[in-house]
């Protein structure tokens, strides 16, 4: 029979079980308003940041969902003066928006 006892191939196995967990919709949400206000054309795809604007990857663990908000509908001198425009966005969008960020590892 076999030399060694049986060892699943457990890569494959989590991304069977990530493929079958559904997406979260507030997520997708999320990098719809993301990608509709532009986001991505100054911190790229996904967040990964560009030579114009920063990663934002991690960016949920830096700071809690109310101030990522208050940061987008408000930012700091120094956002605004790298290019940083304010977002006027619906509770709903920004909750989303927020998720989404939160999302970004």
């Amino acid at each position: 029979y076999m030399a060694a006892p049986f060892k699943p191939h457990l890569i494959g196995a989590v991304q069977a079980i990530a493929a079958a967990i559904p997406p979260n919709p507030l997520i997708q949400k999320g990098e719809t308003v993301f990608t509709g206000q532009g986001c991505n054309s100054c911190h790229g795809e996904n967040g990964v940041g560009t030579a114009i604007a920063p990663s934002l990857a991690g960016i949920g663990s830096k700071y809690p969902p109310e101030k990522l908000a208050a940061l987008v509908r408000t930012p700091t001198k120094e956002m605004t003066a790298a290019g940083m425009p304010s977002f006027d966005l619906s509770d709903n969008q920004m909750k989303a928006l927020v998720e989404y960020l939160d999302s970004l590892k």
